[in-house]
């Protein structure tokens, strides 16, 4: 075997052998007496630990060894296919098998090597043979060191594969391995061309706040919208900004059909420029022509290009022969083209094409500004209108920007990063290392990883717990996408990524008890509020504890703590609800809103709720009677009319921008208002100056738990009492594991959920001891 590298002229001999048929005798292996001899069992994570502490990353489909026993210059190893393997019976002997009984070699080396950048590496075989292929099920490697005198930068062995019955499959004879170290097998290597591929990487960028308007000036945006009703939503925004819109919409001909409607031929080109002579004072034009607000289809492709790159070409046509392209913007409006959060928001790839066209605009006529908006696809058009007027007016230098969520994307070019281990790959540490959920950067959920963590010892007062669960809040993933980072600097004192956690609460057993600590003991099965639950272990003080129902499961538990401790706090320490009081619960289908239900109902009061249609069905379940759309501002007529104007009696709200506005406009004089919101919320003089009549409480349960660890204690003793007593119930949960947790967050994020998503934790492979002298728990 040669290789020429970049050299036509020159080749390296790596290999030379001889291939020949042969008939020899096949033995059978005594497995019994191997193991006799071979009594010290490791576990396969120390190998494989050992493996990439010196730089070998091997992938799952490597990692074909199960179990270790180590003997006297021989070791025996167990071997099964991995799942991630699925072509094992393609081969006569899988490559990932003839590797892996190459690893065997590391186990005789373990506890002799001292060296973390050195190990052992196959460098010559004297003999191979096959004997036949190996059949399903568990296999044997036995691995034993030369008699002949070992150097100490060489090792010399003889390898035998056989199945369960002793029937040999394959043996090495005269395996050689040399030690290396990574720099002297990367020095053969072609040069690393890693770091020369870049991505597109869609980040969050809230819209200046101190962006003036465009021009400070009033004027005329010419909108390209299909419908009347379109059109009445973006004029309307407009005119409360002092400006006007005039509406074209398709049609067979070119004429005008009052003061601010045109109609106009998408096809013919001499139309636009007639439209654009007829209203040459313009502030900007806006095309919606590739956004279909209904619940069809534009219709089929043809259609498609012609409403969006062709009527986009005609304008810019048009503006050119006008001599308009440096004084008129023109802004081009999709809605999921750009896959920002997750593949699956491209619905609309038709108007891809349209997105396409934006950029070969802003290249061959940079003097005309064309700005591209791609709308949330999963929220209606009424709901990003606001925003996307606001873009309008700005004036932001962006011209690329998506709206996900009310979020405002901006895409930057970033290096493509090289492959590393993250939340989705199999950890390559050792099952028994405490790992901890670390996020790399602020703006992306893929920027989440686990990493090696170290436990702290409880000391007074508090306890620490082996997390089996943990209960994910839409907090972290505002976290995760960098939307609370000034609040986290300013209240907690958060000020750079390294110092965030995540996970405000966790399900466990208490492994170690601190002086003083007498309501907890070691194995008890608890609940905890922490700042940092994706842990393998938290130390916590013992108040934040709460007693896991004994009738609920590890995961069932991890819907409970923060959910109904902060409707809880809010509906009862706060508002003190009473029978027959009408509550509005703003995104009742959410954790927090569905704990709400539960305890208002079980109050005696009214509730009212809203949540996106598809969950309708599951609040009715849950015996709310008064539902509405919690993506529409329509909630706040629904309600006055349904109580005759009265209003309601306590609000309980999570959303923000105009839905604060009409909360308020229901919410029934002296009725008070509880804000569980962290971005836009008003604060206490908003309320003052214009709703003096009522109570306004906003609060954090994170800082009620720091300041009033008392009344947490005693809310968290009242709430046990009725959930072993089945009062209230677990909430509706989707579980993911733990090396699925970006999949988690993502889903969280794309409001796919009704009630909590739960992160399982691995089982951890040692149970720690703990040992307690004088009351107090030491070191593991």
């Amino acid at each position: 075997m040669s290789n020429n590298g970049n050299q036509a002229d020159f080749w390296a001999v790596h290999a030379t052998g001889k291939l020949a048929l042969t008939k020899a005798e096949q033995s059978l292996i005594a497995l019994e007496e191997i193991q006799d001899r071979c009594l010290t069992k490791i576990d396969n994570t120390e190998v494989y630990q050992y493996i990439w502490d010196r730089q070998i990353q091997l992938g799952q489909s490597f990692r074909w060894i199960e179990q270790v026993w180590l003997g006297e210059g021989e070791v025996l190893c167990q071997m099964k296919v991995p799942q991630t393997v699925w072509d094992a019976t393609k081969y006569q002997l899988h490559p990932a098998l003839i590797d892996s009984c190459f690893q065997s070699i590391v186990a005789l080396d373990l506890s002799q090597s001292d060296d973390n950048n050195e190990t052992f590496v196959p460098f010559s075989v004297e003999k191979f043979i096959f004997y036949k292929r190996p059949q399903p099920g568990l296999l044997w490697c036995f691995t034993r060191a030369s008699q002949d005198k070992q150097a100490k930068e060489r090792l010399k062995a003889d390898i035998q594969l056989f199945d369960q019955d002793g029937q040999l499959v394959a043996q090495v004879s005269g395996l050689q391995a040399r030690k290396a170290n990574p720099e002297t097998l990367l020095m053969t290597l072609e040069p690393d061309l890693s770091d020369w591929f870049y991505e597109i990487n869609w980040q969050t960028q809230p819209l200046p706040s101190t962006s003036p308007s465009n021009g400070n000036e009033t004027g005329n945006w010419l909108v390209f919208a299909l419908t009347s009703k379109l059109a009445e939503l973006i004029g309307k925004e407009l005119a409360q900004k002092g400006h006007n819109c005039i509406w074209v919409s398709p049609g067979s001909e070119y004429q005008q059909l009052d003061a601010q409607h045109y109609q106009i031929n998408p096809t013919v080109a001499k139309q636009f420029q007639q439209l654009l002579q007829d209203n040459a004072d313009l502030k900007g034009i806006v095309h919606l022509w590739g956004v279909d607000e209904t619940t069809e289809s534009v219709g089929e492709l043809a259609k498609a290009q012609e409403l969006g790159c062709a009527t986009a070409l005609h304008l810019v046509q048009g503006l050119t022969k006008a001599g308009l392209t440096q004084l008129v913007p023109m802004w081009l409006v999709t809605q999921g083209t750009q896959s920002v959060l997750a593949e699956t928001e491209v619905v609309q790839p038709q108007q891809g094409s349209l997105w396409g066209l934006g950029r070969v605009m802003r290249l061959e006529h940079p003097e005309l500004t064309c700005c591209r908006v791609d709308l949330d696809p999963k929220s209606h058009v009424s709901e990003t209108i606001p925003k996307l007027v606001d873009e309008l007016l700005s004036n932001n230098n962006e011209d690329q920007i998506a709206i996900r969520q009310g979020v405002r994307y901006v895409p930057r070019l970033v290096r493509q990063p090289q492959h590393k281990l993250t939340s989705q790959q199999p950890l390559p540490i050792l099952k028994e290392q405490p790992l901890q959920l670390k996020l790399s950067e602020y703006g992306l959920i893929d920027n989440l990883n686990w990493q090696p963590m170290q436990r702290r010892s409880p000391e007074a007062q508090e306890v620490e717990i082996q997390v089996k669960a943990v209960g994910l809040n839409f907090r972290d993933v505002l976290n995760a996408l960098g939307l609370l980072q000034e609040y986290y600097a300013e209240v907690l004192s958060i000020t750079s990524v390294e110092q965030l956690t995540l996970g405000l609460e966790c399900v466990g057993i208490i492994t170690s008890v601190g002086e003083g600590v007498s309501q907890w003991q070691v194995g008890d099965e608890v609940m905890a509020l922490v700042p940092n639950g994706f842990s393998s272990f938290v130390t916590t003080a013992a108040e934040l504890v709460i007693a896991k129902p004994k009738q609920m499961s590890f995961t069932e538990a991890a819907t409970l703590p923060l959910t109904f401790l902060t409707a809880y706090y809010g509906l009862q320490h706060l508002a003190k609800i009473q029978p027959g009081e009408r509550v509005l619960i703003h995104a009742a289908a959410g954790g927090v809103g569905q704990a709400a239900v539960q305890i208002a109902l079980q109050a005696g009061a009214e509730v009212f709720a809203t949540a996106s249609p598809s969950k309708w069905e599951f609040l009715k379940s849950m015996g709310v009677q008064q539902i509405m759309n919690s993506r529409t501002l329509d909630f706040a007529d629904e309600i006055l009319n349904l109580t005759q104007g009265e209003g309601v009696d306590i609000v309980l709200n999570s959303l923000n921008g105009e839905f604060i506005d009409k909360s308020f406009a229901v919410l029934a004089p002296q009725g008070r208002f509880v804000e569980i919101g962290k971005i836009g919320i008003w604060d206490q003089q908003q309320v003052q100056q214009k709703l003096p009549n009522v109570d306004y409480f906003p609060f954090d349960i994170g800082e009620v738990m720091a300041q009033q660890p008392e009344v947490i204690a005693q809310l968290s003793e009242e709430l046990t009492q009725q959930w072993n007593g089945g009062k209230l119930q677990a909430l509706p949960h989707k579980v993911f594991p733990s090396k699925e947790v970006t999949a988690a967050f993502r889903y969280m994020q794309q409001a796919k959920h009704i009630g909590k998503v739960v992160v399982e934790m691995p089982q951890s492979t040692g149970e720690p001891k703990s040992i307690q002298p004088e009351g107090r728990c030491g070191s593991f």
